[in-house]
């Protein structure tokens, strides 16, 4: 196939993206995948006068929602490697995360309901944006209806084939029930189910790979929502009713039935152990029906290290939704919780947004980016009551209490960026709810304690110092003569000293912001060589130490200079299923910018005979003390299921999917073009795969040291799909011995995460990809135990699709462009 890039229209619009949301899942096809929410084809009211008067209709206002397929505007918004983005404009508007894009209705159509037809028109323009291109770019709607069908009909300004202008292109069809025209007090509402792309839009305007992408029965579409006020030629007061009255028109509806509209702030109080807080405006008499715009602001999060503009990394992710055990902190991710579809996750969320660290590099592509202090602001649009959440069920925020979460982005446990604040709907009971005069509700930010008056009294002694009492403490880094020190989340909100031995010297009293990190300046006089570090409360208790070096010390291996060149060969073997995997080089390898080759043997070649996906390929650390069933995969002879931060983990790095990654398909995979293939027996090969470091921080916050621990290169099941088949750990190493094999050191909030190579996990089934949307999912009470048993941090915000393109972003060789 080939592709022509588009010179930028004046017309274009800017980048409306989000990094955001949450799940992982490659293609596969057929309107099961789409979601459990479907709506009937028929129309919601019924017919009324529609026999006493001329049959024909004349439209007076309204508007058509709709977004051509969710799925699609999912991947190109939420999968940070597609740098893409959903917009409307010309009169149309568009909010991610919405059910669809809103085309005012041009007056002056026609419906008329006996002879069962329609024409309509409607304002504005969508551009579905990814890859550098246009996926599908149109204005001028248009909805015929006739013979039980309904056309959708653009002018089509550019798509990802075609890049010349197609005028009166008929984009999807919808069949309607016989009495889906029905007009009752002047109003038209129709919902109908879900579309077929028409065989021209999926053969020739969509992408193929491997194959018509978009072909049935993976043809299907989003539902068309319309809302209609309409007229009989010569009438007085179109849309029915009195002029004033509220009937008909949609005059008190705007709101949810309030007249003055919603109103107030909410905040919520800070989780155990964090500084952080949420602030949503207007908090209270949120729409029940229709749409409100609300600001979210974050207070005292921790912004992450800080970096050159443009240089940071991470953030967290924003969404509306609900939990399980209301007013609890089940849902945390730092204690286990997990999300899923209503009343499986510990939490449910829709409308997912995405905010920066400080100084992001994402910066472009982020709802939001938090400033030096924590604090950040986005917009969010509530659509009412019903909210698509991100499983592809739907949120009832009548019937539960919704609120706004906040949750580490792209996989990451971050205990001190937890945090949630409910809103309020029409609808809900409303004693509890501030008086309308109160414009700001009191907030409730953390108090901060007093300073200590002075230095301590006296400073940990050399006999305090002992491997007994090192607590949580860790000198994450030293460099430009300070030191990043991790003190723990029990300590966020105190003030914390700091003191230097062996000659004790006192730093000074920091006050641990969000995250447990604090930043010291180390004393000028502090000798070269080996030292510690200690921690203790303001009431002088010691909280722990750690071990640091200031320079270069005597007996600090200092890199590559004392290293032979790399060399030899190290193979693992799965002793379950003798898959096999070589590595070369493996011995005395570079401290940095290492790559090696990889040759796999014996591996299984489907999953339960289905060849969906195949095989990540990360370099990591397994837990000796868990032998050989470290791994996610069931299998007859293996005790257990591994869970990922505890039995294995693995390299992060800064870029949007957070670890550095490859993967194998399976023969006949689709999910992975450009990337190798498995032969019929199981045999495969990268060459080239790096590893950046043999020092690294885990998306788990914990640092690993390959001097100390067995690192090497792991392969697991792709794609939620955990397989004990290809599942084998092969060792490296960095010197010309074995290194101890101890366990990390932890330094982030540690934690256990839904596993998506858990069959049947909330993540496993969410089904992220544009050919397939959102699955939704039904979890038995014992498949919580295989969630939180079995867990792999390439979760929530860690998306599949942007995991297998880390590689693809690295490697000059890689494909230009992949797609879902």
């Amino acid at each position: 196939m080939t592709t022509v890039r588009s010179t930028p229209r004046s017309r274009r619009i800017g980048a409306v993206a989000t990094v955001g949301a949450l799940a992982v899942g490659m293609l596969g096809f057929g309107p099961a995948a789409f979601g459990s929410v479907q709506t009937p084809g028929a129309a919601l009211a019924a017919p009324a006068d529609a026999g006493t008067e001329a049959s024909a209709w004349e439209v007076v206002s309204g508007d058509l929602t709709w977004g051509v397929r969710h799925s699609i505007r999912n991947y190109l918004e939420n999968f940070g490697h597609t740098e893409g983005w959903v917009a409307a404009a010309d009169g149309a508007t568009y909010t991610k995360g919405a059910a669809g894009a809103v085309f005012p209705v041009v007056a002056g159509g026609t419906v008329d309901p006996s002879a069962g037809t329609a024409s309509l028109s409607f304002q504005g323009s969508l551009e579905m944006y990814g890859f550098g291109e246009d996926w599908f770019y149109f204005e001028n709607v248009r909805i015929e209806v006739a013979d039980g069908t309904a056309d959708v009909i653009v002018d089509l300004l550019e798509s990802y084939n075609i890049k010349e202008p197609v005028d009166d292109f008929t984009i999807a069809s919808y069949e309607l029930d016989a009495d889906a025209l029905s007009v009752e007090d002047g109003t038209l509402s129709l919902v109908t189910g879900e579309g077929t792309f028409s065989e021209a839009t999926w053969r020739d305007h969509l992408p193929n790979y491997g194959g018509p992408t978009y072909a049935p029965p993976g043809d299907y579409t989003d539902p068309l929502t319309i809302s209609l006020a309409l007229a009989q030629p010569g009438s007085e007061n179109p849309g029915g009713g009195d002029e004033g009255d509220g009937e008909g028109g949609g005059d008190d509806g705007e709101d949810g039935g309030n007249a003055d509209g919603a109103y107030g702030v909410s905040a919520g109080a800070p989780l155990s152990g964090t500084a952080a807080y949420i602030r949503v405006t207007p908090g209270y008499a949120i729409a029940a029906d229709g749409s409100t715009t609300v600001t979210v602001e974050g207070f005292h999060f921790d912004p992450g290290p800080a970096a050159a503009p443009g240089a940071g990394s991470g953030g967290i992710y924003v969404g509306l939704g609900t939990m399980k055990n209301p007013g609890s902190e089940d849902w945390r991710r730092s204690k286990g919780g997990f999300s899923g579809p209503v009343d499986s996750g510990d939490f449910t969320y829709g409308i997912p947004h995405f905010v920066g660290n400080q100084n992001s590099a994402d910066a472009d592509v982020a709802d939001g980016v938090m400033d030096a202090d924590g604090h950040w602001s986005i917009e969010m649009t509530i659509p009412g009551h019903d909210v698509p959440s991100f499983f592809g069920d739907v949120i009832d925020c009548i019937e539960r209490q919704c609120g706004v979460f906040s949750f580490g982005a792209h996989g990451a446990i971050r205990p001190a960026n937890e945090a949630y604040t409910p809103v309020y709907l029409v609808g809900q009971d409303e004693s509890g709810w501030p008086d309308r005069d109160e414009d700001d509700p009191t907030t409730v930010p953390p108090v901060t304690p007093e300073r200590p008056a002075s230095v301590p009294s006296a400073l940990p002694t050399a006999s305090e110092l002992v491997d007994g009492a090192r607590g949580g403490v860790e000198v994450q880094s030293v460099t430009d003569g300070t030191a990043t020190v991790f003190v723990g989340a029990a300590a966020v909100n105190t003030w914390v000293g700091l003191s230097v031995h062996s000659d004790p010297q006192f730093i000074d009293w920091f006050l641990v912001p969000s995250g447990g990190r604090v930043t010291a300046t180390l004393p000028a006089s502090l000798a070269e060589g080996d030292h510690k570090l200690s921690a203790i409360t303001a009431e002088e208790e010691l909280i722990g130490w750690a071990p640091f070096t200031w320079g270069t010390a005597p007996g600090v291996d200092d890199g590559d200079q004392e290293k032979s060149e790399p060399y030899g060969s190290s193979t693992g073997t799965n002793p379950y299923t003798g898959a096999t995997l070589t590595v070369t080089p493996a011995w005395s390898l570079a401290d940095s910018g290492q790559t090696v080759d990889l040759k796999g043997t014996g591996y299984a070649t489907d999953r339960d005979g289905d060849n969906e996906g195949g095989a990540y390929v990360l370099f990591g650390w397994v837990n000796p003390e868990s032998g050989d069933d470290w791994g996610p995969g069931p299998h007859s002879g293996k005790s257990s299921i591994g869970r990922s931060g505890i039995d294995f983990t693995y390299a992060e790095d800064g870029a949007v999917a957070g670890t550095f990654q490859s993967m194998v398909n399976y023969p006949g995979n689709s999910t992975g073009p450009g990337l190798p293939f498995m032969d019929a027996d199981g045999s495969w090969e990268i060459k080239g795969f790096p590893i950046e470091s043999s020092r690294f921080q885990t998306p788990h916050g914990t640092q690993i040291d390959c001097y100390v621990q067995q690192c090497g290169i792991l392969t697991i099941g792709a794609h939620g799909r955990a397989n004990a088949g290809v599942e084998v750990f092969t060792p490296v190493y960095f010197t010309d011995e074995r290194p101890p094999n101890t366990s990390p050191v932890g330094g982030g909030g540690g934690g256990v995460v839904e596993n998506p190579n858990v069959a049947g996990s909330a993540a496993a089934n969410s089904g992220l990809s544009a050919a397939t949307g959102l699955d939704a999912l039904a979890v038995a009470s014992e498949g919580r135990t295989t969630l939180i048993a079995g867990v792999l941090l390439l979760s929530l915000g860690v998306f599949a699709g942007a995991l297998l393109f880390v590689r693809a972003r690295r490697t000059p060789s890689a494909p230009i462009r992949s797609v879902a």
